[in-house]
């Protein structure tokens, strides 16, 4: 057996950095030998050391990272000894060092925004430059429940972040340093996300509480305390209906800032009682859309239904009614999957079947929502589904308008509303190209906090016609509405009238406690139609 050295040289100016293989082959007469070799081209990079203090001036403990100024590539710093110092390799070129410096519940965010690393270096970050992080609003006893303190850095197109954040908890005190003058060759924004109230939302039904999304570009203010006066904030009249069982609530409010790196956050989530009022203060803005969820179910946990919001606000006074009668159908948000869509020859539907009366909202159905679909043209069947909100139908060729036909029974311990759903869509067949123009009508009234009228009185309805989201617009020709006060058996016709897309109905309520039934019938200029039956939309009530 022979040896030979054979030497391998890679040269930087002629292949890429990262990992390179091959094979050397040595041969002689009847016979082969084959050696893998393997090695790795480093980009210029240099060793940075962090040294991070804390808040008393020794070392201190935390998390941090280098980001990219340039391509948003982000290296964490770690670990952080008990000495505070870590050492990161990274290649050469200009960073964001971001951190959160932790010592019990003090946690102080730190930044030096655009350092430059063009050989071994090092850095040290200062808790003790921290200053508060508050938000300060009208009442004075409002103090920091819950919320997100974050920092995006990226490069200069947005489209590759790194986000630094902390998910507040109750007696955190929060700190940030100033970052300097205002980044303005990439990305670089703190936001904070801030619940208060003067104590923990759920725990007063009646307490106010305020939800504000608060973001600076292009730095960390040297003071970072954002004052917020009530007048230039959403106040909404929030009121938290019950349907007539025994109600347990989750509450989940979520700002997107529309921000590069800024929504990638948790939902926080906190009990809520029913039924309550109170008042909730937003951050108003059209870059600043907030999610509402709010989770209604049985003490026993049988069952659930999540009722959704995607609001925009503009400052001043506005109201919302959660988990209110008439219960009817209502359209969902198309991202998150909600819609009537064609797409080739299959029509999908996704449908809210049974929702509260606020045209802001919409609810997903529970597992106590049984039922069947079926489509039709011509009145010639062309499918049917075992499901009244989801599912799918295949639509031959042909013209035509076509009927889709929801039909469902809901039986939740939490109501007694809503028992029986019948909404028959009729609608032009427009392709996939855009959403089919289906309606809906919200129906709202004067309840009280078990979702309940005055028996033996008019009552006044407000209709509000509503088309698919992404439809086309649309003119509303007719508006009926038909009561109901023995589940359907005899319908009265309701006086209405129709207002622009909507209107308003006068009802005879039954005159003791009973439940009404409710039939509505919509027609646009082009023949599009809804025919929507709810069997004990709302309840009446004597007492009082």
């Amino acid at each position: 057996h022979g040896t030979a050295d054979v030497g391998v040289t890679l040269r930087p100016t002629a292949a890429a950095t990262g990992p390179h293989s091959g094979r050397l082959s040595a041969t002689a007469p009847g016979i082969a030998v084959q050696t893998a070799f393997g090695a790795s081209l480093e980009r210029e990079s240099y060793d940075v050391t962090v040294r991070l203090t804390g808040r008393d001036g020794g070392p201190g403990a935390g998390i941090a990272k280098l980001v990219s100024t340039t391509t948003g590539e982000a290296f964490g710093v770690r670990p952080i000894g008990a000495d505070g110092v870590a050492v990161v390799r990274v290649p050469k070129g200009s960073y964001d060092l971001d951190a959160f410096a932790v010592a019990g519940q003090a946690v102080t965010l730190l930044s030096k925004p655009g350092v430059a690393i063009t050989g071994t270096t090092s850095f040290t970050l200062d808790a003790r430059e921290g200053k508060p992080v508050r938000a300060v609003v009208d009442h004075a006893d409002a103090h920091l429940q819950s919320g997100e303190l974050g920092l995006v850095s990226g490069n200069p197109a947005g489209d590759r972040t790194s986000t630094l954040a902390w998910l507040v908890q109750p007696g955190n005190e929060l700190y940030a340093a100033g970052s300097g003058a205002r980044v303005t060759d990439h990305t670089y924004a703190l936001y904070f996300r801030a619940t208060l109230a003067a104590r923990e939302p759920g725990a007063d039904p009646a307490g106010y509480v305020y939800q504000l999304a608060l973001l600076e570009r292009s730095r960390v203010p040297a003071d970072p305390v954002f004052r917020v006066r009530d007048k230039d904030l959403a106040a909404v009249d929030a009121r938290y209906r019950t349907q007539g069982g025994e109600t347990d609530g989750l509450r989940v409010d979520y700002a997107s800032f529309g921000f590069p790196g800024a929504d990638s956050g948790a939902y926080q989530i906190l009990p809520h009682t029913l039924p309550s009022r109170r008042t909730e203060y937003y951050t108003p803005g059209p870059s600043v859309s907030w999610q509402h969820i709010l989770a209604v179910y049985p003490p026993t946990l049988t069952d659930s239904e999540n009722q959704f919001s995607y609001r925009t606000y503009r400052p001043g006074a506005q109201r919302a009614d959660w988990n209110s009668g008439p219960v009817g159908p209502a359209f969902g948000a198309p991202r998150d999957g909600w819609g009537v869509l064609r797409a080739g020859d299959q029509l999908t539907y996704a449908i809210p079947i049974v929702s509260g009366s606020d045209p802001e909202q919409y609810s997903a159905p529970p597992l106590g929502l049984t039922g069947t679909a079926t489509l039709s043209r011509g009145g010639v069947e062309l499918g049917s589904t075992a499901d009244p909100a989801f599912g799918a139908f295949t639509v031959p060729g042909g013209g035509g308008p076509l009927t889709l036909r929801s039909v469902a029974t809901r039986s939740v311990p939490w109501s007694l509303l809503g028992t029986h759903v019948d909404v028959a869509w009729t609608f032009r067949d427009t392709g996939p190209a855009v959403p089919p123009p289906l309606l809906v009508v919200r129906a709202q009234g004067a309840l009280d906090d078990d979702s309940r009228a005055p028996a033996g009185r008019p009552f006044l309805l407000s209709l509000t016609a509503q088309r698919q989201p992404g439809a086309s617009a649309f003119r509303l020709a007719d508006l009926r509405v038909e009561t109901s006060a023995d589940d359907g058996v005899t319908w009265a016709d309701a006086h209405a009238v129709r207002i622009g897309d909507g209107g308003l109905a006068v009802v005879r309520n039954p005159a003791s406690d009973s439940f009404v039934s409710l039939r509505i019938t919509a027609r646009d200029t082009e023949g599009n139609s809804v025919t929507q039956t709810v069997l004990r939309a709302y309840r009446t009530t004597s007492a009082g």
